[in-house]
């Protein structure tokens, strides 16, 4: 994209760049869904955007990172999980989901009601808890390749 302009209500005109290297103008339609950049897996074809995005990436690789969750809900903490920190040894953590770890702020939540976040962007740089961000473990996971590589983590 180059840059955007006022549209004709269905949405915003942006500028695009065709195939053949010409600018275009193409709508963004406000009543339908944007999607993240591709991921490419049978159970998550797109990265997240949201939260929920954030709750459905984190179920997918939580035994890879050693997790066993035992409740999920929609108040604060979102999550409480059981995780192996000495071979066969576990402890319980609260988590909170967020799709940037700032969020966490923005929402207000005690820190001291909470072990971690799990988000997709950490962008909190002197966060005081433990942070897990799941696009540096799936891009780990998957690389650049798209070769799906959940199981070997």
């Amino acid at each position: 994209m180059i840059g955007a302009q006022a549209g004709d209500g269905k949405g915003s005109m942006v500028k695009v760049r065709a195939s053949h290297g010409r600018t275009r103008k193409q709508d963004i339609f406000h009543d339908r869904p944007l999607y993240g950049p591709l991921m490419n897996l049978p159970e998550m074809v797109h990265e997240p955007l949201n939260e929920l995005g954030v709750v459905f990436a984190f179920g997918m690789v939580a035994r890879q990172l050693g997790f066993k969750v035992l409740r999920l809900q929609s108040a604060f903490p979102d999550c409480e999980a059981l995780r192996e920190v000495v071979r066969g040894q576990l402890q319980r953590m609260k988590l909170e989901f967020e799709f940037e770890s700032r969020n966490f702020l923005r929402h207000g939540h005690k820190i001291d009601g909470c072990d971690g976040i799990v988000c997709w962007k950490h962008n909190w740089k002197d966060c005081p808890l433990e942070v897990i961000e799941l696009s540096k473990v799936f891009h780990r996971l998957i690389g650049t390749s798209g070769d799906r590589e959940i199981e070997k983590l």
